[in-house]
């Protein structure tokens, strides 16, 4: 018999930084019922924790996910975040190290736009509370997994989640 009398889900780890997309993430969360523990500072993963999300353009959820990926911990059910790159190598360094972490967890990747327009891009940029409802639509998604896989998609601005 469990002790636990939290009856509204799990509590999902958000490894990376406090800022717009943290704040909108936790508020989505909160919102359909989850509690959130937020991770800030790079300290690798920490082994109790079974629901993730995973900013991987921090170095906080980068280091998250490279200690994840090494193994060793039991099954846990990550949604990884990084921003899509021009960058061919740091895109495939970034699929195999999900596809690692995949041999022994249920890891989702989404690849997602610039959340900012930044001097030189062209084109609208993806809302910080938009990719925050596609992230809580993964975390629910992996929920009941008890398999590892691997799943990915990529965001497009013009292809927003609206509520």
């Amino acid at each position: 018999m469990s002790n636990d009398m939290d009856m509204s889900g799990p509590t999902v780890t958000l490894f990376g930084d406090l800022d717009v997309l943290g704040a909108a993430v936790s508020d989505e969360l909160s919102y359909r019922g989850l509690s959130t523990h937020a991770v800030t500072t790079p300290m690798g993963w920490i082994n109790s924790v079974r629901h993730a999300i995973v900013r991987l353009g921090t170095p906080i959820g980068e280091r998250a996910f490279e200690t994840l990926a090494e193994g060793g911990t039991p099954l846990a059910r990550v949604v990884a975040v990084c921003e899509t790159s021009r960058d061919d190598a740091a895109t495939a360094r970034t699929e195999a190290l999900c596809r690692q972490a995949a041999e022994h967890h249920a890891v989702s990747l989404i690849w997602h736009p610039p959340l900012e327009l930044r001097l030189g891009d062209i084109g609208p940029e993806l809302a910080p509370r938009d990719l925050a409802v596609t992230i809580a639509d993964e975390v629910a998604d992996l929920a009941d997994r008890t398999e590892p896989g691997f799943t990915e998609q990529t965001l497009h601005p013009q292809a927003k989640n609206l509520s």
